[in-house]
């Protein structure tokens, strides 16, 4: 869960009127970085970063110059009709706003870790799987007060990927590398819920690979911009063994 807490000024980048392409940290703190949250660091950036040691690619936070790649990914015929939340059509100023916000939460989460001396990270805060109303409230509560590296914290990821990418066995390798090298030795992670909707197969075979397992199905209702009718998400769960 991004929460933000005041931290002192080496802990956080230098704010800026506009957003810097990259997320840097003063050479400094990237001891700490690589200590707590286990990350490597870019020597001529200094953008921290997580290598993936089987493949050639590496998962950063988020870059001012993604917006144009975003723009065009979340209107693509083949990934928008698979997406809840974003707005319908997505516009420059929507992923302007998006970005600014997931640039709030990656500074607040890792000047949370600092902090702290423990990594941190968001949490599932939505349960999208559960009616709206008291009982989806309850879970999300529950879920944000439990303390870092509770075993029983509900954890939850999302992702795109770019249509010439699909079938190349990209999701499958980076997640699993994701949550077997990361997530569960750094974090603590125990547990992870998913979504898909019910006509996504490829997301579907995805969290099968990774030994997810089937937990039932439920309907969502979509936003307005996206013809607010209701759609069949199919439910699933990993627990570490």
């Amino acid at each position: 869960m991004a929460v933000s807490l005041p931290v002192a000024c080496s802990s956080t980048p230098t704010p800026s009127s506009v957003l810097s392409d990259k997320l840097t940290y003063p050479t400094s703190l990237h001891p700490s970085l690589s200590w707590i949250l286990k990350l490597s660091i870019n020597s001529k950036t200094s953008e921290p970063y997580l290598p993936l040691s089987q493949h050639e690619l590496i998962l950063t936070p988020s870059r001012q110059s993604d917006v144009p790649h975003r723009v065009k990914l979340l209107n693509d015929p083949t990934v928008s009709p698979f997406m809840y939340s974003p707005p319908n059509p997505y516009l420059p100023r929507h992923v302007e706003e998006y970005v600014r916000g997931l640039r709030k939460t990656e500074e607040a989460i890792i000047g949370q870790s600092l902090k702290e001396g423990k990594a941190s990270v968001y949490r599932e805060d939505s349960f999208l799987e559960i009616v709206e109303g008291p009982e989806r409230d309850a879970a999300i509560s529950k879920n944000l007060s439990l303390p870092t590296g509770d075993p029983t914290i509900i954890y939850t990821w999302y992702f795109l990927l770019s249509p010439e990418c699909i079938g190349k066995g990209y999701m499958t390798l980076v997640l699993k590398e994701l949550r077997d090298e990361w997530l569960v030795p750094v974090l603590r992670m125990r547990v992870i819920e998913v979504q898909a909707f019910s006509d996504n197969p490829g997301s579907e075979g995805v969290h099968l690979k990774l030994g997810f397992k089937g937990t039932g199905e439920t309907e969502l209702r979509m936003p307005e911009d996206r013809e607010g009718m209701l759609r069949m998400e199919k439910c699933f769960r990993w627990e570490k063994a």
